[in-house]
Protein backbone atom coordinates (compact mmCIF):
# COMPACT_ATOMS: atom_id res chain seq x y z
CA UNK A 1 0.00 0.00 0.00
CA UNK A 2 1.23 3.57 -0.69
CA UNK A 3 4.65 2.23 -2.52
CA UNK A 4 4.51 3.51 -5.62
CA UNK A 5 5.56 0.87 -8.29
CA UNK A 6 7.72 2.80 -10.52
CA UNK A 7 10.48 3.23 -7.89
CA UNK A 8 10.79 -1.21 -9.17
CA UNK A 9 9.46 -1.27 -12.95
CA UNK A 10 10.45 1.00 -15.95
CA UNK A 11 7.28 0.76 -17.58
CA UNK A 12 7.72 0.28 -21.27
CA UNK A 13 5.19 -0.22 -24.13
CA UNK A 14 1.43 0.18 -24.12
CA UNK A 15 -0.01 -3.19 -25.46
CA UNK A 16 -3.61 -3.07 -24.60
CA UNK A 17 -6.35 -1.61 -22.54
CA UNK A 18 -9.87 -2.93 -20.45
CA UNK A 19 -10.32 -1.23 -17.63
CA UNK A 20 -7.40 0.44 -17.04
CA UNK A 21 -4.30 0.42 -19.32
CA UNK A 22 -1.53 -2.59 -19.68
CA UNK A 23 2.11 -1.90 -20.11
CA UNK A 24 5.04 -4.25 -21.04
CA UNK A 25 7.16 -2.72 -18.05
CA UNK A 26 10.85 -4.54 -16.60
CA UNK A 27 11.85 -5.15 -13.26
CA UNK A 28 14.42 -2.64 -12.75
CA UNK A 29 16.33 -5.46 -9.90
CA UNK A 30 16.53 -8.92 -12.95
CA UNK A 31 15.48 -7.14 -15.98
CA UNK A 32 12.75 -9.86 -16.46
CA UNK A 33 9.78 -8.44 -18.71
CA UNK A 34 6.26 -8.52 -17.00
CA UNK A 35 2.80 -6.89 -17.62
CA UNK A 36 1.37 -4.04 -15.85
CA UNK A 37 -2.39 -3.32 -15.56
CA UNK A 38 -2.80 0.21 -14.48
CA UNK A 39 -6.05 1.75 -13.22
CA UNK A 40 -6.36 5.74 -12.67
CA UNK A 41 -8.74 5.73 -9.91
CA UNK A 42 -9.78 8.93 -11.60
CA UNK A 43 -11.75 6.92 -14.30
CA UNK A 44 -13.94 5.51 -11.55
CA UNK A 45 -14.90 9.39 -10.57
CA UNK A 46 -15.50 10.25 -14.47
CA UNK A 47 -19.37 8.65 -14.05
CA UNK A 48 -20.09 9.94 -10.84
CA UNK A 49 -19.02 13.76 -11.68
CA UNK A 50 -20.89 13.21 -14.64
CA UNK A 51 -24.36 11.96 -13.45
CA UNK A 52 -24.15 13.05 -9.99
CA UNK A 53 -22.12 16.83 -10.79
CA UNK A 54 -19.71 15.93 -7.45
CA UNK A 55 -16.85 13.98 -6.65
CA UNK A 56 -17.75 10.50 -5.43
CA UNK A 57 -17.03 9.72 -1.46
CA UNK A 58 -14.39 7.12 -0.58
CA UNK A 59 -17.38 5.16 0.33
CA UNK A 60 -18.90 5.21 -2.69
CA UNK A 61 -15.31 4.31 -4.37
CA UNK A 62 -14.55 1.57 -2.05
CA UNK A 63 -16.95 -1.36 -3.91
CA UNK A 64 -14.98 -0.71 -7.14
CA UNK A 65 -11.68 -1.07 -5.30
CA UNK A 66 -13.10 -4.18 -3.96
CA UNK A 67 -13.95 -5.60 -7.38
CA UNK A 68 -10.33 -5.07 -8.33
CA UNK A 69 -9.00 -7.40 -5.40
CA UNK A 70 -11.53 -9.85 -5.89
CA UNK A 71 -10.31 -10.18 -9.52
CA UNK A 72 -6.96 -10.30 -8.62
CA UNK A 73 -8.18 -13.31 -5.69
CA UNK A 74 -9.65 -15.36 -8.48
CA UNK A 75 -6.38 -15.43 -10.86
CA UNK A 76 -4.38 -16.53 -8.07
CA UNK A 77 -6.93 -19.28 -7.61
CA UNK A 78 -7.25 -19.74 -11.23
CA UNK A 79 -3.11 -21.07 -10.52
CA UNK A 80 -3.92 -23.52 -8.72
CA UNK A 81 -2.50 -25.01 -6.08
CA UNK A 82 1.81 -23.98 -5.87
CA UNK A 83 1.22 -22.27 -8.50
CA UNK A 84 1.15 -24.81 -11.14
CA UNK A 85 -1.44 -24.47 -13.77
CA UNK A 86 0.66 -23.00 -16.86
CA UNK A 87 -2.57 -22.22 -18.57
CA UNK A 88 -3.21 -19.36 -16.04
CA UNK A 89 -1.81 -16.37 -16.40
CA UNK A 90 0.52 -15.79 -13.31
CA UNK A 91 0.14 -12.71 -10.86
CA UNK A 92 2.96 -11.30 -9.13
CA UNK A 93 2.09 -8.83 -6.88
CA UNK A 94 0.14 -5.47 -6.77
CA UNK A 95 0.34 -1.90 -5.39
CA UNK A 96 -2.12 0.78 -4.59
CA UNK A 97 -1.54 4.41 -3.96
CA UNK A 98 -3.71 7.55 -3.75
CA UNK A 99 -4.04 7.58 -7.14
CA UNK A 100 -3.54 4.33 -8.51
CA UNK A 101 -3.79 0.34 -8.69
CA UNK A 102 -1.55 -1.68 -10.36
CA UNK A 103 -1.53 -5.27 -11.15
CA UNK A 104 1.93 -7.54 -12.06
CA UNK A 105 1.41 -10.26 -14.07
CA UNK A 106 2.98 -12.80 -16.53
CA UNK A 107 3.98 -10.97 -19.63
CA UNK A 108 2.45 -13.21 -23.12
CA UNK A 109 2.89 -12.62 -26.70
CA UNK A 110 -0.34 -11.87 -28.48
CA UNK A 111 -4.39 -12.98 -27.84
CA UNK A 112 -5.93 -15.47 -29.61
CA UNK A 113 -7.98 -12.48 -31.50
CA UNK A 114 -4.80 -10.46 -32.65
CA UNK A 115 -3.63 -14.49 -33.80
CA UNK A 116 -6.64 -15.26 -36.08
CA UNK A 117 -7.04 -11.54 -37.26
CA UNK A 118 -3.85 -11.91 -38.68
CA UNK A 119 -3.83 -15.14 -39.91
CA UNK A 120 -4.57 -15.26 -43.60
CA UNK A 121 -6.13 -19.08 -43.36
CA UNK A 122 -8.31 -20.27 -40.59
CA UNK A 123 -6.91 -22.55 -38.00
CA UNK A 124 -5.85 -25.90 -38.55
CA UNK A 125 -7.91 -28.79 -36.19
CA UNK A 126 -4.98 -29.66 -34.54
CA UNK A 127 -4.32 -25.96 -33.90
CA UNK A 128 -8.32 -25.70 -32.71
CA UNK A 129 -7.64 -29.34 -30.83
CA UNK A 130 -4.41 -28.24 -28.71
CA UNK A 131 -6.23 -24.86 -28.04
CA UNK A 132 -9.46 -26.49 -26.74
CA UNK A 133 -6.90 -28.70 -24.57
CA UNK A 134 -5.09 -26.47 -22.80
CA UNK A 135 -8.74 -24.36 -21.99
CA UNK A 136 -9.91 -26.96 -20.55
CA UNK A 137 -7.00 -27.09 -17.92
CA UNK A 138 -8.02 -24.38 -16.69
CA UNK A 139 -11.54 -24.49 -16.95
CA UNK A 140 -11.40 -27.74 -14.52
CA UNK A 141 -9.94 -25.51 -11.98
CA UNK A 142 -12.29 -22.75 -12.49
CA UNK A 143 -15.03 -24.75 -11.59
CA UNK A 144 -13.91 -26.61 -8.49
CA UNK A 145 -13.02 -22.72 -7.20
CA UNK A 146 -16.61 -21.90 -8.37
CA UNK A 147 -15.01 -19.21 -10.32
CA UNK A 148 -17.62 -17.37 -12.66
CA UNK A 149 -15.92 -15.64 -15.65
CA UNK A 150 -19.29 -14.30 -17.13
CA UNK A 151 -17.44 -12.28 -19.94
CA UNK A 152 -15.45 -15.08 -21.53
CA UNK A 153 -14.15 -13.40 -25.16
CA UNK A 154 -10.81 -14.06 -27.09
CA UNK A 155 -9.30 -10.82 -25.87
CA UNK A 156 -8.97 -12.90 -22.56
CA UNK A 157 -7.22 -16.00 -24.13
CA UNK A 158 -3.95 -14.93 -25.16
CA UNK A 159 -0.28 -17.07 -25.72
CA UNK A 160 2.89 -17.57 -25.48
CA UNK A 161 5.24 -19.06 -27.69
CA UNK A 162 7.42 -21.87 -26.83
CA UNK A 163 9.98 -21.49 -30.13
CA UNK A 164 10.74 -18.58 -32.64
CA UNK A 165 8.45 -20.41 -35.51
CA UNK A 166 5.46 -19.81 -33.34
CA UNK A 167 4.36 -23.35 -33.64
CA UNK A 168 4.32 -24.35 -30.41
CA UNK A 169 2.31 -22.37 -27.49
CA UNK A 170 1.44 -22.57 -24.10
CA UNK A 171 -2.75 -20.90 -23.54
CA UNK A 172 -2.30 -18.17 -20.57
CA UNK A 173 -6.31 -17.86 -19.44
CA UNK A 174 -6.39 -13.93 -17.96
CA UNK A 175 -10.02 -13.48 -16.12
CA UNK A 176 -11.30 -9.94 -17.19
CA UNK A 177 -13.27 -7.99 -15.22
CA UNK A 178 -16.10 -10.26 -14.79
CA UNK A 179 -17.94 -8.03 -12.16
CA UNK A 180 -21.26 -6.56 -13.46
CA UNK A 181 -19.91 -3.31 -11.51
CA UNK A 182 -17.17 -2.53 -13.41
CA UNK A 183 -18.72 -4.18 -16.79
CA UNK A 184 -21.37 -0.81 -16.15
CA UNK A 185 -18.47 1.70 -15.70
CA UNK A 186 -16.39 0.49 -18.44
CA UNK A 187 -19.76 0.71 -20.39
CA UNK A 188 -20.72 4.13 -19.32
CA UNK A 189 -16.70 5.10 -20.10
CA UNK A 190 -16.50 3.33 -23.51
CA UNK A 191 -17.23 5.21 -26.81
CA UNK A 192 -17.13 2.10 -28.82
CA UNK A 193 -20.43 0.20 -29.14
CA UNK A 194 -18.49 -2.20 -31.07
CA UNK A 195 -16.76 -3.16 -27.55
CA UNK A 196 -20.11 -3.30 -26.13
CA UNK A 197 -20.99 -5.62 -28.99
CA UNK A 198 -17.64 -7.98 -28.16
CA UNK A 199 -19.53 -8.84 -24.55
CA UNK A 200 -22.67 -9.63 -26.16
CA UNK A 201 -21.45 -11.72 -28.88
CA UNK A 202 -19.97 -13.77 -26.47
CA UNK A 203 -23.23 -13.84 -23.56
CA UNK A 204 -25.38 -16.38 -22.72
CA UNK A 205 -28.98 -15.86 -23.24
CA UNK A 206 -29.52 -16.10 -19.54
CA UNK A 207 -26.92 -12.95 -19.35
CA UNK A 208 -28.56 -10.97 -22.21
CA UNK A 209 -31.99 -11.54 -20.70
CA UNK A 210 -30.34 -10.73 -17.09
CA UNK A 211 -31.45 -14.14 -15.75
CA UNK A 212 -29.81 -16.05 -12.64
CA UNK A 213 -25.96 -16.63 -13.99
CA UNK A 214 -24.69 -20.37 -13.94
CA UNK A 215 -21.17 -21.96 -14.43
CA UNK A 216 -22.90 -23.41 -17.35
CA UNK A 217 -22.90 -19.72 -19.31
CA UNK A 218 -18.95 -19.86 -19.40
CA UNK A 219 -19.53 -23.43 -21.15
CA UNK A 220 -22.30 -21.28 -23.87
CA UNK A 221 -19.21 -18.55 -24.12
CA UNK A 222 -16.61 -21.25 -24.50
CA UNK A 223 -18.67 -23.19 -27.05
CA UNK A 224 -18.95 -19.17 -28.75
CA UNK A 225 -14.88 -19.09 -28.45
CA UNK A 226 -14.57 -22.60 -30.44
CA UNK A 227 -16.65 -22.07 -33.33
CA UNK A 228 -14.95 -18.55 -33.82
CA UNK A 229 -11.79 -20.38 -33.65
CA UNK A 230 -13.26 -22.55 -36.20
CA UNK A 231 -15.03 -20.58 -38.98
CA UNK A 232 -13.38 -16.82 -37.99
CA UNK A 233 -16.88 -15.45 -37.60
CA UNK A 234 -19.72 -15.62 -34.73
CA UNK A 235 -22.65 -17.84 -34.89
CA UNK A 236 -25.30 -15.03 -33.56
CA UNK A 237 -25.37 -12.08 -34.22
CA UNK A 238 -27.37 -8.72 -33.16
CA UNK A 239 -27.01 -4.98 -33.13
CA UNK A 240 -28.39 -5.09 -29.55
CA UNK A 241 -29.53 -7.99 -26.81
CA UNK A 242 -32.56 -8.58 -28.41
CA UNK A 243 -31.89 -8.85 -31.63
CA UNK A 244 -29.09 -11.35 -30.64
CA UNK A 245 -31.38 -13.33 -28.57
CA UNK A 246 -33.81 -13.25 -31.94
CA UNK A 247 -31.05 -14.72 -33.56
CA UNK A 248 -30.48 -17.60 -30.90
CA UNK A 249 -34.03 -18.38 -30.96
CA UNK A 250 -34.80 -18.49 -34.52
CA UNK A 251 -31.46 -20.17 -36.01
CA UNK A 252 -30.35 -22.37 -32.94
CA UNK A 253 -28.20 -25.21 -33.11
CA UNK A 254 -29.23 -27.06 -36.55
CA UNK A 255 -27.94 -23.26 -37.53
CA UNK A 256 -24.52 -24.02 -37.16
CA UNK A 257 -21.92 -24.95 -39.47
CA UNK A 258 -19.94 -28.38 -39.49
CA UNK A 259 -16.34 -28.52 -39.56
CA UNK A 260 -14.30 -31.29 -40.78
CA UNK A 261 -14.48 -33.18 -37.75
CA UNK A 262 -17.33 -35.42 -36.24
CA UNK A 263 -16.11 -35.04 -32.26
CA UNK A 264 -15.04 -31.08 -32.47
CA UNK A 265 -18.72 -30.70 -34.13
CA UNK A 266 -20.15 -32.23 -31.42
CA UNK A 267 -17.87 -30.16 -28.54
CA UNK A 268 -19.38 -27.28 -30.08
Amino acid sequence: MNQNFRNNYEILNRIGEGFGVIYEAKLKKTNEKRAIKIINKNQIKIPFRNENFREPTEEEIKPYIKCFYSQMDKMIKCMGENKQNENAVKIYEHYETKDEFAMVMELCDENILNLISNKNSKLTIEEIKEIVKQLNNTFKIIIENKIFLKYLRLENILLKYKNKEKTQFTIKLKLGENSDLLYQLRKKLSSSNRRTHYFTWFNAPEILKKEKYIEKCDLWSLGVVIYVLCFKEYPYKGDNKEKLLNDIKQKGQSFLRKTENSYLDDLI
